[in-house]
């Protein structure tokens, strides 16, 4: 992590962990939740703040509903 002029700033190279994984029923009927994806807090230059989303996959026959949750440590 570098910095400029005191304040943090990510290099390209640096990975940051998630504040939030994406995670998807299996199937419509399945109890199984899949994580497809990964989320974090995005801060914009005029002081609003929202979530940044990324999905890697998405199940078969997927209806588009997802849960947001906080990763488990072993993830």
């Amino acid at each position: 992590m570098a910095t400029k002029a005191g304040k943090r700033v990510e290099t390209k190279d640096e990975k940051r962990t998630p504040d939030y994984v994406v995670r998807a029923r299996q199937a419509p009927d399945s109890e199984y939740w899949q994580t497809i994806g990964a989320a974090w807090t995005a801060h914009f230059k005029d002081g609003t703040t929202g979530i940044s989303v990324k999905i890697n996959n998405q199940p078969m026959g997927w209806n588009g509903d997802c849960l947001l949750m906080r990763p488990k440590e072993a993830e």
